[in-house]
């Protein structure tokens, strides 16, 4: 399906594709500040934001974005869960702007949140950024070198932003669903628990046909599993499957289909199966991931993936 990407938006962070009227995906660029995707909707009377990115610079662009196509300030903006590159921007937005979570993702964001964001801090930002520079001048493998360099784009922004960034909390939690009826349409705020995370929210547009999926969906990109319960999870993408769904706005990569929910519970079944054979004795991960999955990005969360899932089976 195509969609329009909108124009002028200047942003280094994030570029939008109006994915249905009134619909705009907030997709991250490389190298940027966001490092996750977001969206704005536009419910007819108020605006919504979902999800607010890693770096305040992205949130206040998006936020920003969403004044300018609606011309109203906004109301709401979900935060999907607690990892900082979805809650990091949430003190750019607006006082008045309602951030909503379950019960579940607020108390881990004010605890593993906020640990997180204290080790993040806690390392010297421009040694590691040297040392990352310098990984990029030695590397010899263009398509590595590529790689390296998105990252060190993407790794002096949110360290540019670390000194200044504290989190700022859910202001209203629920523990099943929240609908939110506006003028143009309703969309409704869902969690079926956690998978991804301890606790995972994604919001639905029935009328649209729209999943705002959080990182229970990716694109393209290997999902990271050492947070969630796999088993829980893939029992959430069989329920998302279930949706009379067109569109799939992902935590990570291009917008897709509801053949992207089946890609992510194909591979948490394909790990499961890896997990289970013999490393070798050097630990490898192992190659036997079905070819549409072997070629997706971040290839390096593969071994932290199975090495998670071996640690789980392993006795106690």
């Amino acid at each position: 399906m195509e969609h329009a990407t909108i124009q002028g938006l200047e942003s280094e962070h994030v570029e939008l594709e109006e994915v249905a009227g009134g619909v705009v995906a907030a997709l991250a660029r490389r190298g940027g500040g966001a490092l996750s995707n977001g969206a704005i909707v536009d419910l007819g009377d108020r605006t919504l934001l979902f999800d607010a990115f890693i770096t305040p610079q992205a949130a206040g662009d998006v936020r920003a974005a969403a004044e300018r196509l609606l011309g109203r300030p906004v109301a709401f903006a979900v935060n999907s869960h607690w990892h900082l590159d979805h809650v990091g921007g949430n003190r750019a937005l607006d006082a008045t702007t309602v951030i909503v979570a379950t019960t579940g993702t607020r108390e881990l964001v004010a605890t593993a949140g906020a640990e997180q964001l204290g080790r993040l801090k806690a390392v010297d930002g421009p040694a590691y950024l040297r040392e990352l520079a310098e990984s990029v001048a030695a590397e010899t493998d263009l398509e590595r070198r590529r790689a390296l360099e998105v990252e060190l784009a993407e790794a002096r922004h949110v360290y540019a932003a670390l000194p200044g960034m504290v989190h700022r909390l859910p202001e209203q939690t629920f523990d099943e669903r929240v609908t939110f009826h506006g003028s143009r349409r309703s969309a409704e705020l869902l969690t079926w628990g956690g998978g991804h995370t301890g606790s995972d929210a994604f919001l639905w547009l029935p009328a649209d046909r729209v999943l705002l999926a959080g990182d229970l969906v990716t694109v393209g990109c290997h999902p990271l599993l050492v947070h969630g319960d796999p088993a829980a999870w893939a029992g959430i993408l069989d329920r998302l499957a279930d949706l009379d769904l067109a569109v799939v706005v992902p935590g990570h990569g291009k917008v897709g289909g509801a053949d992207d929910v089946r890609a992510v519970r194909r591979y948490l079944d394909a790990l499961d199966a890896l997990a289970a054979q013999d490393p070798g004795p050097d630990g490898a991960a192992g190659d036997g991931l079905p070819a549409e999955l072997a070629g997706w990005e971040w290839p390096e969360q593969l071994a932290r993936n199975l090495e998670f899932l071996r640690a789980r089976s392993r006795p106690a």
